[in-house]
């Protein structure tokens, strides 16, 4: 049943609460956590190459991050919910924006100088996480940078029934699953 597929709970749970979420982004841009956020997106911006090819898995509206990265990359922005895609393709003009789900992305090896992935990964089942960051490496070019949040523990996530109006799947990621490089 589609009601209890984990990638369909937060395609269809992030298109109903879009315009929400992308007004609490805009009211929280002061909160620490969005300033650690924006910190840590600003520290890699430094770090990048001139035109840096920056991919960007969950971008939502592309507020503030999408926007943030798109003042000085070339950013292709990912986001398994039509809904945000369409309110990132009204906040940012200069960006690749691609409804999908992350995991069917094929992209050339060494094709970006950074992956930034706030929020995203711990949406997928927990199978997918290590085969993803495994992707993900190919896709970075040598010396390419990593940008990431991720729940740590053994907890074998769970669907939140209420997660901002919306049910949703999180799923943090086992450390021992991912090879790191």
């Amino acid at each position: 049943m589609k009601d209890h597929d984990p990638k369909y709970l937060v395609e269809r749970g992030y298109d109903c609460i879009a315009q929400r979420y992308l007004e609490g982004a805009k009211r929280n841009l002061a909160s620490a956590e969005a300033s650690a956020r924006m910190g840590y997106l600003r520290k890699l911006l430094e770090r990048l190459p001139a035109q840096a090819q920056v991919l960007e898995l969950g971008c939502g509206a592309g507020v503030p991050c999408t926007q943030l990265l798109a003042q000085q990359a070339d950013v292709t922005g990912v986001d398994i919910s039509a809904a945000q895609v369409a309110l990132a393709k009204q906040h940012v003009l200069h960006a690749t924006l691609l409804r999908a789900d992350m995991m069917t992305l094929a992209f050339p090896p060494a094709s970006f100088d950074a992956v930034v992935a706030f929020y995203s990964i711990i949406h997928l089942p927990r199978a997918e996480q290590a085969v993803l960051v495994e992707r993900l490496a190919e896709w970075l070019r040598p010396g390419g940078w990593f940008l990431v949040n991720l729940g740590v523990s053994n907890d074998p996530g769970s669907i939140e029934p209420d997660w901002l109006g919306a049910a949703m799947t999180l799923r943090p990621i086992v450390i021992s699953s991912v090879a790191w490089v």
